[in-house]
């Protein structure tokens, strides 16, 4: 029992000594000055995170405001109410849409085989697709009312165009 106590009395004797030496004050220094510089860090990361992910300024200004006075803990409010893509992602994503949607309007309107901006008919069923301009040969489109191309105006466009000032044709 005794030997415990005494060996129990050093342990203890030693600790107070430890946090009473320099060495414990430096490390409390280093400790907080590493807390501070870890909490302005994670402030910044959220308002560099935060302005890649929404376009709204108050959006912004109030995450990075969490981060600031709610130190730790707002970094993590706003890891849990950020969005999940950053603005460059989210405009990715709409700009592969809008290539797939392309692809499904080069595709045959009859039989869905895909096809090229260039056919004439459609090379699986022969339905034809686009008329060839009259002047240069490029296909058009129906709709168009001028070839882009050589600027003549197709037939069908003529035929839709009002002869006479006032006269509307359907």
């Amino acid at each position: 029992m005794g030997v415990l106590r005494l060996y129990g009395a050093d342990v203890f004797d030693s600790l107070s000594s430890f946090f009473d030496s320099p060495v414990w004050t430096v490390a409390k220094v280093l400790i907080t000055v590493f807390l501070v510089l870890l909490w302005l860090f994670l402030a910044y990361w959220v308002y560099r995170d935060a302005r890649r992910r929404n376009r709204a300024p108050g959006f912004v200004r109030l995450m990075t405001l969490f981060a600031i006075v709610i130190p730790y803990l707002g970094p993590l409010l706003y890891l849990a109410v950020r969005p999940s893509e950053t603005i460059e992602e989210s405009r990715e994503r709409q700009l592969e849409l809008i290539a797939l949607e392309r692809q499904a309007a080069l595709r045959c309107p009859d039989c869905g085989y895909p096809g090229e901006a260039r056919f004439l008919a459609c090379p699986s069923c022969m339905r034809k697709l686009r008329e060839p301009c009259a002047g240069c040969g490029e296909p058009i489109d129906p709709r168009w009312s001028i070839c882009p191309y050589c600027e003549k105006v197709p037939a069908a466009a003529l035929s839709r165009v009002p002869q006479e000032p006032g006269e509307v044709t359907y």
